[in-house]
């Protein structure tokens, strides 16, 4: 005996979809085959169209994150007004990596929706801890300054470019002119020195008197 099993849908309010099948049983006092009812049910998800969950999810992540922005624009305004415009300076490499990670922090407690408040902002703690810490330290012992900050280059002095300095800094002909030109320089005639500076920036100094050149003479002391 072949039985065929058929599908309907129930009212849209309990959005369940009910499978009715027959399956054939052998009824061993009457020595025949019968059929045995029996109804599955299982619930039918209705998506919404793909156009509108592409520009909107739902209320509850919206709150979220205006909560979060809120929260966070607090904490981080109270801990950088706390350990000063230090932290967020750039003067060395250490500087920009903190504040890139400070961003990337930020962006990821707003929108990633597993992250606690508190975690968040236990970050935040973290991060602005650390450079504070580390600046501190780098005022008070040389060695953690010399692992922390690069040295100073000069590129280009009294009309000589120091090929030396640009291969270790991989600095090119064309990129120190182009720092000249930013300065208003139209002739290197004009300039005294290029430095590129802890930071990666390049400084330029125009031509003076010799003995106003005291901003150089670290520099010029490590060549």
């Amino acid at each position: 005996m072949a039985c065929h099993p058929f599908v309907l849908f129930s009212s849209g309010i309990s959005r369940r979809l009910y499978t009715i099948g027959y399956n054939p049983v052998y009824d061993s006092e009457k020595t025949s085959w019968g059929c045995c009812a029996h109804i599955v049910t299982f619930p039918v998800r209705f998506r919404r169209p793909i156009f509108i969950s592409i520009f909107f999810s739902n209320w509850e992540n919206i709150l979220r994150i205006i909560i979060f922005a809120f929260c966070g624009y607090i904490s981080l305004v109270f801990l950088l007004r706390t350990t000063g415009q230090r932290t967020l300076s750039q003067l060395n490499a250490f500087d920009f990596i903190i504040t890139v990670t400070i961003g990337s922090a930020f962006a990821s407690f707003l929108l990633a929706g597993n992250v606690a408040l508190i975690d968040g902002i236990t970050a935040f703690a973290a991060l602005v801890g650390l450079q504070f810490m580390v600046t501190w330290l780098t005022t008070r012992s040389d060695r953690i300054k010399e692992a922390v900050k690069n040295e100073p280059r000069l590129l280009y002095y009294n009309g000589e470019y120091l090929t030396k300095n640009m291969k270790k800094t991989r600095i090119v002909k064309e990129e120190i002119e182009q720092a000249i030109r930013s300065t208003g320089q139209s002739s290197t005639g004009n300039v005294e020195a290029v430095v590129m500076e802890t930071n990666g920036n390049l400084s330029v100094i125009s031509k003076g008197s010799k003995e106003n050149m005291d901003v150089l003479t670290d520099v010029l002391n490590k060549e």
